[in-house]
């Protein structure tokens, strides 16, 4: 994802939780996420795990493709075979 992506992430995050009437100490206690993390995905500076995404969405009564509004995503890679597949 760019920088620019990570910012748009970020952004949409703290105008869910600004909407919400949250502060990042209760989103982090709501979603069960450490304050850190929230606070580095709003500043743009990281990038939440899908399991963390989908928890901060959740305490925000939001959907993760809310999150994810306006974040230009990588396009898909070709599919990945397990060594078992192969033969």
């Amino acid at each position: 994802m760019t920088e620019a992506s990570s910012r748009r992430l970020g952004e949409n995050l703290r105008a869910a939780r600004l909407s919400a009437g949250l502060s990042p100490v209760q989103l982090a206690v709501a979603s069960d996420v450490h304050l850190a993390t929230v606070t580095k995905v709003e500043q743009g500076t990281s990038l939440p795990s899908v399991s963390t995404l989908l928890k901060l969405a959740f305490a925000l009564g939001r959907t993760a493709s809310d999150l994810l509004a306006g974040v230009e995503l990588p396009a898909p890679g070709p599919p990945r075979h397990s060594a078992h597949e192969i033969e």
